[in-house]
C-alpha cells in the first residue's frame, strides 16, 4: 500500500499491533545503539585499535538517524502530511537503509569481534573489598609470570584474561585483581610487553627473515598494526626502526624488514 493508505489505516488504529511492534523495535534499537557506542569507545581506548572504530561509530550514527526518522513517522498518530516536509521520501527507504547497515555492522563485528568483548577496564574499575591474602596473591603473581614466560600463550592473537586464568587454575577476577594490584599493570599492557619482547627475539629467527615488522609482530601475537606500533613505542620509548638503528641488533636485522 502507499504511505497515505498506511497512515490512514494507522490513524484509524486498524494496525494497532503493527504500531506496538514498531514502538518496541525502535526502543530496543536505540538501547542497542547506545550500548554499542559505549563498548566501541571503551574498547578503542583500552585496546588502542585502529580507525575502524570510526567506521563503527559512523554506522551507529546513521542507524540512530534512521531510527529517529522511523520514530517521527510513527508519532503524532502517524500524521504523514505533517512531517512530509521533514521526511520527503518513502519510509521503505529507511527500512532498506537500516537493513543494509545492520548487515554491514554484523559483518564488521564478525571480523573485528574484539570490539565487543568484555573489556578488562570494566572489571578492574569495579573492584570491591576482597578477602585475598597477600601470600596467595604473591603466589598467583609468580604463577602468572611463569605461565607467560615458559608457555608463551600470548603468541596467540586471541589470548584472553580467561585463558590466562585457566592456565593458572585460578578465578578470572582474582587473576585480574592480582595483575592490577600486585603487578601494578593491566592485562593488556602485561601481554603487550611480552609480545614486544617476543617480537624483538623473532627478528633473529631465520624463518621470518623475509617478513616485515608487521608480519613479525603478528607472529608475536599482535593482532593489528596500530596496536603493535603504539605498544612498542610506549614500552621501548621509540619506534621499532629507531630501536634497531640504535642497538647492537642492527647488524642482525635483515634489510628486508627495515
Amino acid at each position: 500500500m502507499s504511505n497515505e493508505e498506511l497512515v490512514i489505516g494507522l490513524q484509524e488504529y486498524e494496525y494497532a499491533d503493527l504500531m506496538l511492534v514498531d514502538i518496541v523495535a525502535i526502543a530496543f534499537n536505540f538501547y542497542m545503539i547506545v550500548k554499542c557506542e559505549r563498548l566501541i569507545r571503551l574498547n578503542k581506548n583500552e585496546l588502542s585499535i585502529e580507525s575502524s572504530g570510526a567506521a563503527f561509530s559512523l554506522i551507529n550514527l546513521i542507524l540512530f538517524l534512521s531510527n529517529l526518522v522511523w520514530a517521527i513517522s510513527l508519532s503524532n498518530q502517524f500524521s504523514w502530511s505533517f512531517f512530509g516536509s521533514c521526511i520527503p521520501f518513502s519510509i521503505d527507504i529507511t527500512y532498506i537503509v537500516m537493513s543494509l547497515l545492520v548487515i554491514q555492522f554484523s559483518y564488521m563485528v564478525i571480523v573485528k569481534n574484539y570490539y565487543f568483548s568484555k573489556s578488562e577496564v570494566q572489571e578492574h574499575t569495579s573492584y570491591k573489598q576482597t578477602n585475598y591474602h597477600k601470600e596467595d596473591l604473591d603466589e598467583l603473581a609468580s604463577k602468572i609470570r611463569d605461565v607467560l614466560k615458559y608457555q608463551q600463550p600470548y603468541l596467540n592473537q586471541e589470548f584472553s584474561l580467561k585463558e590466562l586464568a585457566d592456565l593458572c587454575e585460578a578465578d578470572k577476577f582474582k587473576v585480574s585483581y592480582t595483575i592490577n594490584k600486585v603487578l601494578n599493570t593491566t592485562f593488556t599492557n602485561l601481554v603487550n610487553s611480552h609480545r614486544v619482547e617476543a617480537f624483538i627475539k623473532l627478528t633473529d629467527d631465520d624463518r621470518l627473515k623475509h617478513y616485515n615488522y608487521v608480519g613479525i609482530a603478528q607472529e608475536a601475537g599482535f593482532k593489528t598494526k596500530s596496536t603493535f606500533y603504539k605498544s612498542f613505542k610506549e614500552i621501548k620509548g621509540c619506534t621499532p626502526k629507531e630501536y634497531f638503528l640504535t642497538s647492537e641488533k642492527t647488524k642482525a636485522v635483515n634489510p628486508a624488514i627495515a
